[in-house]
């Protein structure tokens, strides 16, 4: 059956991962992403996803350039700016800011592609990413895309119970504090899920990020809502920590399948409804509780969302719970549609 009809969502993001190469190697990266990668989707097969984005999901009304590290892209991030804002889409980018050398090649950089339609201008930063690149880069980022005219930078900090560089780090540096108090810069804690091993997608240890427990709870707030598009032109279901680990969650290679129908079949799956109304938490529990194992405890959802399918008896075992738990599933999704 095709739930499509039930769920009143529509895409609003487009997000382009056009490469996992980056200028930094940090140990606990959601997607593993290093120097080492070598594949950079061409412009021309970023064009196209855009074009078949836009013509089939009229929601659409940002596009985001994230990766690995899409600077790494030159000129073709200008272009993808440029093509994306004739377009009609809002353009934001996530960089970790290895360019950033100085300000004024900070300026140069960034005024370019503010000329070229960026809207919005995202940094990440945290313990790890200070092994690559240094505070100060963040800093001549920052000054200059505020310089370029950006309204606000926003900054995104590695949020673990063992950080040394912490949102705070930043708060009480006083070339960004100004920022703050002015309202150009937002500082975002970016959850950091520790992985045993990055090539083995079973092998997902204890999250150690800060996450609240009321957000651990909830339905996954990320599917059905995004375009999401990595580097080998996979159509993801949501931009998640674990996304690159779950093969549940990869929809089908854009190269043979249309965007449209791919997007469209996720309805056909109870258990995405399941993950959407009562999230991955209320699933691995019920899994516990099915094989009569003790749960662990995770403070991230996206931790919730691996482990729940991380073996083959776990997944025996949603197979065999979800006839029982469809009712509610759609009671749940029935009574949202209401509120809304």
């Amino acid at each position: 059956m095709n739930y499509k009809k039930m769920v009143k969502e529509d895409p609003l993001t487009l997000t382009i991962l056009p490469t996992h190469k980056c200028t930094a190697s940090c140990k606990n990266c959601c997607f593993g992403c290093n120097p080492k990668v070598s594949h950079i989707m061409p412009y021309e097969e970023m064009v196209y996803h855009i074009d078949e984005a836009v013509k089939h999901f009229s929601t659409l009304s940002v596009l985001v350039i994230s990766g690995g590290e899409c600077f790494l892209l030159g000129e073709d991030l200008d272009r993808i700016i440029h093509y994306a804002t004739k377009k009609g889409l809002s353009t934001r980018v996530v960089t970790n800011g290895y360019w950033a050398i100085s300000y004024e090649s900070a300026f140069e950089r960034i005024h370019s592609l503010v000329s070229n339609g960026l809207k919005e201008f995202n940094l990440s930063t945290g313990d790890d990413h200070q092994k690559y690149i240094k505070l100060e880069n963040i800093i001549n980022a920052t000054k200059a895309a505020i310089d370029a005219g950006l309204p606000t930078v926003y900054i995104a900090v590695e949020s673990h119970v063992h950080a040394d560089f912490t949102a705070d780090t930043l708060k009480s540096n006083p070339q960004i504090s100004e920022y703050i108090e002015t309202g150009h810069v937002s500082i975002l804690p970016g959850s950091w899920i520790k992985f045993k091993n990055h090539t083995d997608d079973s092998n997902l240890s204890e999250c150690n990020c800060r996450y609240t427990s009321d957000q651990a709870e909830d339905g996954c707030n990320s599917l059905f809502k995004n375009i999401a598009i990595n580097p080998y032109s996979e159509l993801l279901a949501c931009c998640g920590l674990t996304v690159e680990y779950n093969e549940f969650l990869k929809l089908g290679n854009l190269r043979r399948y249309s965007m449209q129908d791919l997007y469209n079949a996720q309805f056909e799956y109870a258990y995405k409804l399941w993950l959407y109304v009562l999230g991955p938490k209320h699933i691995y529990d019920s899994v516990m509780k099915f094989r009569k194992l003790k749960p662990q405890e995770f403070v991230h959802t996206c931790a919730y969302c691996i482990e729940a399918i991380k073996d083959s008896d776990n997944i025996d075992a949603i197979k065999k719970i979800l006839p029982s738990e469809l009712p509610n599933i759609l009671y749940q999704l029935e009574t949202q549609n209401l509120i809304k």
